[in-house]
């Protein structure tokens, strides 16, 4: 159906998923007309078209019972709340822990079956693997390695098989998204000419993605996350880049995430001002967000981060609790980020220090088991900081000793370049 989808118009799309719902609410009955209807949707939404599934949805309803509560229901009531939600502009298209989301999971969990088809995501790395553990898509299991489990050498070998999947089906969007994954997973394993490669594979398929697509913006996403790893200092988005986003009703979506990155390169370049102004933007989405939102766990990374590179503690109440409540106790994994470095990171800000030695051990050995080599280089980099604020030369000259054996190995000169300015003094963060 996909390959359908992908040589006609919207406008024709949705006439036929209309004259389908018709035929079959009149030959085999409404919930028949509502099943097949949504499988179009479906079908739409992996196309990377999510406004032409919500109008295939839309479509969808007028035939749906409104005493059902199966996976047709899931992914009709799950569109409704999305569309609803693109429009929130206090959390810039954020999905909100709400109770009509607590009740679209309560109805995903009783039929596993099926739950690996739904666009329900797991609240903790226990339901991530478990799921995992089932017959799944391909696509599922690389977004829960990601964003979930933390199982990043296990993704790679999916979204390579993805990828080539969706390269021989003429699936540019598919392709695309795979090969953004691949360049995400490989930067944080440390396989940088890895990353490299996948990324211009990517961008040559970009002049085929139609404007608006999400797959483009993951890329582009992508490479920017892979900068920060890498160590770069970035220009942030401006301010009117980032709002014409949020503004826009395709690009909403991804809105709190470039927040969150202006927040931190604005943090990095020692621009305080733009920096806690960006923060204070993402609090409401940080506050009303679950962890399942796209990209949460590093949102409160970036956050957190910002104050971190500032040494402020604004705000910092509001962001650890939240880390510590949907990231840390449900121990969700994110490919970019690990939530006990970011504990260390919240409490070295609050002055406890030996929690935060504690948290920074804790991030160290599940990092090593992830084989995250890049993260493990900026979180040594981090406690080295930390050290250095607290007058702790010696103990931070060994953490860099440790973490420029790392980035030599690695090919991340310019962390090479950050550590020696951390032990020098002259760090823009030691100021």
């Amino acid at each position: 159906m996909a390959g359908v989808l992908g040589q006609v118009g919207p406008e024709e799309v949705v006439a036929e998923a209309e004259a389908l719902g018709r035929l079959l609410a009149g030959t085999e009955g409404a919930d028949v007309a509502a099943d097949a209807v949504t499988e179009v949707g479906v079908a739409a939404a992996g196309l990377d078209d999510l406004r032409l599934a919500w109008r295939i949805g839309a479509v969808a309803r007028r035939h749906l019972d409104l005493q059902r509560r199966d996976a047709t229901w899931v992914w009709l009531r799950t569109w409704e709340l999305d569309e609803g939600e693109l429009d929130d502009t206090s959390t810039a298209g954020v999905p909100t822990d709400s109770p009509e989301r607590a009740e679209v999971r309560a109805v995903a969990a009783r039929i596993p079956d099926r739950i690996g088809n739904l666009p329900v995501y797991p609240v903790s790395r226990a339901q991530a693997e478990a799921e995992l553990a089932a017959d799944i898509p391909a696509d599922r299991r690389i977004a829960l390695h990601l964003q979930g489990a933390g199982r990043y050498r296990d993704a790679v070998a999916v979204a390579e098989e993805v990828a080539a999947d969706a390269d021989r089906r003429g699936l540019v969007a598919r392709a695309v998204e795979a090969r953004s994954d691949l360049v995400r997973i490989h930067n944080v394993l440390g396989n940088l000419d890895a990353a490299l490669d996948h990324g211009n594979r990517a961008m040559l398929l970009l002049p085929r993605l139609s404007i608006g697509s999400r797959a483009m913006l993951r890329l582009f996403a992508a490479f920017g996350v892979g900068g920060r790893l890498r160590g770069d200092r970035e220009e942030p988005s401006t301010r009117e880049v980032v709002e014409r986003v949020v503004a826009h009703p395709d690009y909403r979506w991804a809105g709190l995430a470039m927040w969150a990155a202006r927040a931190q390169s604005s943090a990095d370049l020692g621009r305080v001002d733009d920096a806690i102004e960006a923060v204070e933007v993402c609090l409401p989405g940080i506050e009303r967000a679950g962890a399942s939102a796209p990209a949460y766990p590093l949102i409160v990374n970036h956050a957190l981060a910002a104050l971190w590179w500032l040494d402020r503690t604004d705000h910092l109440d509001v962001l650890e609790r939240n880390l510590k409540a949907k990231v840390v106790e449900p121990d969700v994994r994110y490919v970019e980020t690990d939530g006990r470095w970011d504990m260390a990171r919240a409490a070295a800000l609050r002055g406890d220090d030996d929690q935060a030695r504690e948290w920074f051990a804790e991030g160290r050995a599940v990092l090593r088991e992830e084989g995250a080599r890049t993260l493990l280089v900026a979180l040594d980099g981090d406690e080295a900081l930390m050290e250095m604020r607290l007058g702790n030369e010696a103990a931070a000259r060994a953490l860099v000793d440790g973490a420029r054996s790392e980035a030599e190995a690695v090919g991340l000169t310019t962390w090479c370049s950050r550590l020696d300015e951390i032990v020098s003094g002259t760090a823009p963060a030691l100021r």
